[in-house]
């Protein structure tokens, strides 16, 4: 009997023209996340939260950030990212998650903001060890 060959298909929209950003690497190692749902399984894209209206009226390198996850490297960053800004993440849950080179590429905003976008490559899969952080 032959077996197929596993066919990867994306759940991911195509990135725009010049996505991922410049300087976007490989990433590696465990990550936190906030979330506004209590699902820690709930992966959703900035851009797919604001609607077509909105996005429309991005810049090239903020609808391009809009297709990537919002990912801090630490717990201490993820709560201090949420504690400057809790006008809007006030009652966001925090999560931890680990990815591999094979689930897409990161960049840091802008040293030192500790914040990083990781744009999912066409292979990756919500990572199935994600859990609540807190």
């Amino acid at each position: 009997m032959v077996e197929e060959p596993d066919t990867v298909v994306s759940i991911w929209p195509t990135l725009p023209a010049n996505c991922p950003l410049a300087g976007a690497a490989p990433c590696d190692g465990t990550f936190f996340r906030l979330t506004d749902s209590s699902d820690p399984m709930d992966w959703v894209l900035p851009f797919e939260r604001h609607g077509e209206d909105k996005v429309a009226t991005f810049s090239s390198e903020l609808l391009c950030r809009s297709h990537a996850f919002s990912i801090l490297p630490t717990f201490d960053a993820a709560v201090e990212f949420r504690n400057r800004y809790g006008n809007v993440f006030r009652n966001h849950a925090i999560v931890k998650f680990r990815v591999s080179p094979d689930c897409g590429v990161v960049l840091q905003n802008k040293p030192p903001n500790p914040h990083h976008c990781l744009w999912p490559a066409d292979a990756f899969v919500v990572p199935p060890e994600t859990e609540p952080a807190e």
